[in-house]
């Protein structure tokens, strides 16, 4: 699951079925998110509901050998985990934090969390994808408290802080010096 601040880190592993079921939630959005914008038409209650099929058109959508990578990616962490989400329902039990429709390229979650807080160091920008010619979306300043909940991919690492805006994105894995104890009041996970 993806959370905004360490104190959430901290309150979350005292509920780890709230933790799991959030989890879960969000493994299949991702997953779903792929489909999605390769054009899926869903059947499901819940896949209508949280996606929309009005501009829906295939149920067998051709997939880029990345996003189907990341999709299998995602469906082995759900199995690895345990996931059953019910598509019976019309909305999801644990309202997702982020607003991915500012993604371009949708991370692999790790299903582990871990953190920086307080974040010392320069700022640094984050994009919509792991290019360094994508969108900027946002930044990490000074002060933020980081979370780390997903795959590194080719020397770039996807974000996300407590910011109120801009609060995720990709980011080069050296825009921080993750083995510099001094670049966050403390480190978590």
């Amino acid at each position: 699951m993806v959370v905004r601040t360490a104190c959430a880190v901290c309150f979350l592993a005292l509920l780890p079925g709230w933790a799991q079921a959030a989890g879960c939630e969000e493994y299949w959005y991702l997953r779903n998110l792929i489909a999605h914008r390769a054009g899926f038409c869903f059947s499901s209650p819940l896949g209508q509901a949280v996606f929309d099929n009005s501009s829906c058109t295939t149920t067998e959508p051709h997939l880029s050998a990345s996003d189907q990578a990341r999709m299998e990616a995602i469906r082995q962490l759900e199995a690895f985990e345990g996931c059953a989400v019910d598509t019976s329902r019309s909305q999801l039990d644990h309202p997702l934090s982020f607003d991915w429709s500012v993604i371009a390229t949708i991370p692999i979650p790790t299903g582990f969390e871990s953190g920086c807080v307080d974040y010392r160091y320069a700022p640094f920008p984050l994009r919509t994808s792991p290019d360094p010619h994508a969108t900027i979306v946002g930044e990490v300043r000074r002060g933020d408290s980081i979370g780390f909940n997903y795959e590194f991919e080719d020397g770039w690492m996807f974000v996300v802080t407590d910011a109120p805006t801009g609060y995720m994105g990709w980011a080069p894995v050296d825009a921080m010096p993750l083995d510099d104890q001094a670049a966050c009041r403390f480190w978590a996970g």
